[in-house]
C-alpha cells in the first residue's frame, strides 16, 4: 500500500496484463496501453465515457525505471491495438511487438483486434528510449496477440513471432505463421 510507479486514472482505459522486461543494466521496462486526457480530447471524447476509451485515443506507453529509481514515460507512435510485448537486446535497445488495427472493422468486442498489422517498434538507450519508431510492418492481416520465442531471443538474438492470419470469412480456420526477424 502506498507504493506506486506512475499514477494512471482508472477511467483512462488502462488495460491489464501488459508486458515487461529488465534490460542488461537492471532497468525495469513496462509496455502498456491506455488513453490520456489529451488523446481523448483529440477524438472528441472524455475520460470514462467508454470502458477502454475509443480506439483512436488508445496509445502504447513505455514506462521505465531509471537506475536512480525514477520512473519515466515515453509514448510509441500511432494508436494501440493488442496487448504489446517488449524485449531488451544485449545493447539495451528495446523492441516492441503489437498488432495494430487496420480499418474501421478491425476491432470487435471492445479490445480484440480481428484484422490488423503486426508492428515491430524500436527505441535506443541513448535517447532514453524517447525515439520509438516503427521498424517493420507485416504486409498482411493478422489477428490476436503476437507471441515470441523468448529462449531463442536470449540465446541467438533472433525474434521468432507466432501470429494467426485473419480468416477470409468469420469463424473459418486461418493459418498460423512463425515470422523471423533479426533485429
Amino acid at each position: 500500500p502506498g507504493l506506486g510507479a506512475w499514477p494512471i486514472a482508472r477511467d483512462l482505459g488502462l488495460m491489464n496484463q501488459q508486458h515487461q522486461t529488465v534490460d542488461h543494466a537492471g532497468r525495469v521496462h513496462v509496455l502498456m496501453w491506455h488513453t490520456t486526457a489529451d488523446t481523448l480530447a483529440a477524438v472528441g471524447s472524455a475520460p470514462g465515457r467508454e470502458r477502454w476509451g475509443p480506439p483512436a485515443a488508445r496509445r502504447y506507453f513505455h514506462y521505465w525505471r531509471d537506475l536512480d529509481g525514477t520512473w519515466k514515460r515515453n509514448p510509441l507512435p500511432g494508436p494501440a491495438g493488442t496487448r504489446p510485448r517488449i524485449l531488451a537486446a544485449s545493447d539495451d535497445r528495446l523492441f516492441a511487438l503489437a498488432v495494430a488495427p487496420r480499418g474501421d472493422d478491425a476491432l470487435a468486442r471492445g479490445i480484440y483486434v480481428l484484422r490488423g498489422q503486426l508492428m515491430l517498434y524500436e527505441a535506443g538507450p541513448a535517447s532514453g528510449w524517447s525515439d520509438w519508431r516503427v521498424r517493420e510492418t507485416l504486409p498482411h492481416d493478422v489477428r490476436s496477440e503476437p507471441l515470441f520465442d523468448s529462449a531463442r531471443w536470449r540465446a541467438e538474438g533472433r525474434l521468432d513471432v507466432l501470429v494467426q492470419d485473419t480468416p477470409s470469412t468469420p469463424g473459418e480456420p486461418s493459418a498460423l505463421r512463425v515470422l523471423s526477424f533479426a533485429p
